[in-house]
């Protein structure tokens, strides 16, 4: 008796299993519909929409297009920390994405994560979107002769404004110098530096406007102009960096990519 017992609440557990699962399979086609509903009207109510991808990844947790476009749509609805916390959970079921982990290195970065930026860019390996991070970061933390030095070791993955924009914050440096009395100093940095970059003509352009600012007084000195250092902008480096427009949305994408997914 005991054991026919046993069978019965075998069985039963087994169909309540069954229905509890055929139940989540229909929440899931629901919640897959939802979030299309969703992404479809973000830009007219983006807050209608975020709670409707909500109440979506509610439905179905373990859909991974789902909670991507749930974290896109906190990154769209100015909460990036949202953002970040769920693609980096994401990221432990989908650690293979690449470019998930580019959207979370400069996630990182945007947050002044500027560690969990470098962990992210070590983990995207020996590409133009990690060797753009890595320069930013450094831009960041005021080591414009690093990252000169950085971006001319990696010119093979980097654009030539990267290059550039390298040049012209070390440059402004040495300007910022200039401006502030230590005129011999500046003008004997950006001297060395024509020699150690021979190719730069940014640096070669303003050695030589430095040489004569010193010799003749009257002559017009460049404005000064903001270095990435002195005020935290992540915004303006993204932009720079010609990053910032991963995270803008596209319905078309039809699996885990940069952009907002169906």
């Amino acid at each position: 008796m005991k054991r026919f017992s046993s069978i019965i609440i075998l069985c039963a557990a087994f169909m309540l299993m069954s229905s509890f699962a055929f139940a989540q399979k229909d929440m899931c086609l629901v919640a897959r519909e939802f979030a299309a509903k969703a992404v479809d009207g973000f830009d007219k109510n983006p807050k209608k929409s975020l709670a409707g991808l909500m109440q979506a990844n509610k439905w179905c947790p373990e859909d991974m297009k789902i909670a991507y476009n749930l974290g896109l749509a906190y990154y769209r609805y100015k909460r990036p920390d949202k953002a970040y916390a769920i693609w980096s959970d994401l990221y432990k079921k989908k650690h293979s994405n690449k470019k998930l982990v580019q959207n979370l290195g400069w996630l990182a970065y945007k947050l002044g994560k500027n560690e969990e930026a470098l962990d992210w860019a070590r983990v995207m390996g020996e590409t133009k979107g990690a060797t753009q991070l890595k320069l930013a970061i450094l831009f960041r933390q005021g080591k414009y002769e690093e990252a000169m030095a950085f971006a001319e070791s990696n010119s093979k993955l980097l654009d030539r404004k990267d290059l550039d924009q390298a040049a012209e914050f070390l440059v402004e440096k040495q300007w910022q110098q200039f401006r502030a009395g230590n005129r011999e100093a500046a003008t004997g940095n950006i001297v060395r530096l024509s020699s150690v970059y021979p190719d730069s003509k940014i640096i070669d352009q303003a050695k030589d406007k430095m040489i004569l600012a010193m010799w003749d007084d009257s002559v017009d000195i460049p404005v000064p102009k903001p270095l990435p250092d002195s005020a935290f902008n992540a915004e303006t480096m993204q932009a720079a960096t010609g990053e910032s427009e991963v995270l803008q949305i596209s319905k078309t994408q039809p699996s885990l990519t940069i952009s907002l997914l169906q």
